[in-house]
């Protein structure tokens, strides 16, 4: 199993644990279905760290936060999302320093409903 993939199990698990407010709504892909507050895990990317000795890996990881409610219900749970993972880091699995927030935004999904993203980077060791 690559970094990558271990990553996004640990922020899915981390995401679940943190925020109850999805009750246990927190999936690498939902639904149509899935009821609302939910969590998914969007785009993610990877690029060599050639200043690092050995091999690790830069990597981005998008969440993705839907909500019907409302903007403020949607930027509260951003906002969880952030607090759970910004300077977060487990070593059991993955040797990694924290991850660092880089991006938070809501806004308006064309299909009526709230969407907010949390956009993670993190160095990984594979």
């Amino acid at each position: 199993m690559s970094g990558g993939e271990i990553l996004r199990q640990m922020i899915i698990a981390r995401v679940d644990d943190q925020v109850p407010a999805f009750e246990g709504r927190v999936y690498d892909q939902a639904l149509d279905s899935t009821p609302y507050p939910y969590a998914t895990l969007g785009a993610s990317y990877g690029t060599p760290d050639l200043s690092q000795d050995i091999r690790v890996r830069a990597r981005t990881v998008q969440i993705d936060i839907w909500t019907d409610s409302d903007k403020g219900t949607c930027e509260a749970l951003t906002d969880a999302v952030w607090e759970a993972l910004d300077g977060w880091h487990d070593t059991t699995r993955l040797k990694m320093p924290p991850l660092h927030v880089s991006l938070a935004r809501v806004m308006d999904d064309p299909h009526g409903s709230f969407h907010g993203i949390v956009q993670v980077e993190g160095r990984v060791e594979d």
